[in-house]
């Protein structure tokens, strides 16, 4: 008998509840997303190949949002207590646009208002006591970066 082992280099396996590990990613992405408003971080430039159709991202020259696509890579810290793995999301900008279009006007505010903010606030914490990943904040900003979200590709674990 042959015994076959296979490597999970793709996808983390996600052992946690659901609405915890979107919780958690919302909170990373709010975190790269108010830095890179305020300029401590940039959004990465993705060139496209010559001939490169298909890929959802290269239409970005098309709509008017950028020279070139580009992509936040956002480390998602893992956190034990809940059973979230360390790995890593991708946050394309044509994607944030979308998720923006998709909110309501008060969600939009608030993320907007959110964003103008001088120092960071966390949207989603941990509450160590009852080891749940819970709301900080109003519940328009946390709708909004849920959104945000929704639209974001895993990528490989991190590797240390």
């Amino acid at each position: 008998m042959w015994l076959t082992t296979l490597r999970t280099t793709t996808v983390p396996v996600m052992t946690c509840k659901p609405r915890y590990l979107a919780r958690w990613r919302a909170d990373c992405i709010a975190l790269a997303l108010w830095r890179a408003f305020h300029g401590l971080r940039q959004w990465e430039s993705q060139p496209l190949k010559p001939g490169d159709v298909g890929n959802r991202h290269t239409n970005e020259r098309q709509t008017g949002s950028a020279n070139v696509p580009a992509l936040l890579t956002i480390r998602v810290e893992p956190v034990s207590e809940v059973d979230i793995p360390d790995h890593s999301i991708r946050l394309w900008r044509t994607d944030y646009e979308a998720a923006r279009a998709s909110m309501t006007d008060r969600e939009r505010n608030a993320l907007d208002t959110w964003l103008l903010r001088e120092r960071y606030t966390a949207v989603f914490g941990l509450h160590r006591t009852d080891r749940r990943i819970r709301r900080l904040l109003d519940e328009d900003t946390a709708e909004a970066m849920m959104k945000i979200q929704d639209f974001v590709d895993v990528v490989a674990p991190v590797v240390a």
